[in-house]
């Protein structure tokens, strides 16, 4: 199951509800979610997204208003019944090779990605 673009956007109540129900599903039953980090384990890069972004989500009416750090997700989706496979920076979930380029396009540490499996 995927959760892209969403976690940032809910409160932590909100964040560990949905875990809730997701850790109920059958056992085996993958999840893919990406999380923000909060400042101060972020790049430099990461913080100047986050601060452009953050104009960008509250002008729209839908404000960022929740960072995790990697640890805090793994506890959080162990307390809901899941097993963190990978958590991973976009840089490392990425191919290499796909980093080369010739454009100004680079990875940058703001988001990260886990995967995680329900235990049941």
């Amino acid at each position: 199951m995927s959760w892209l673009g969403v976690a940032y956007f809910l409160t932590r109540d909100a964040v560990a509800g949905t875990l809730a129900e997701i850790g109920r599903l059958a056992p085996g039953t993958e999840l893919v979610m990406d999380y923000a980090l909060p400042p101060g384990l972020r790049d430099a890069e990461g913080d100047a997204y986050a601060e452009i972004a953050a104009r960008v989500v509250r002008d729209a009416g839908e404000p960022s208003r929740t960072w995790f750090a990697p640890d805090e997700v793994n506890a959080l989706l162990k307390d809901h019944g899941l097993d963190v496979v990978e958590n991973l920076s976009l840089e490392r979930a990425v191919p290499p090779e796909a980093w080369r380029r010739t454009d100004a396009l680079r990875p940058f540490d703001y988001f990260r990605l886990v995967r995680a499996v329900v235990t049941g």
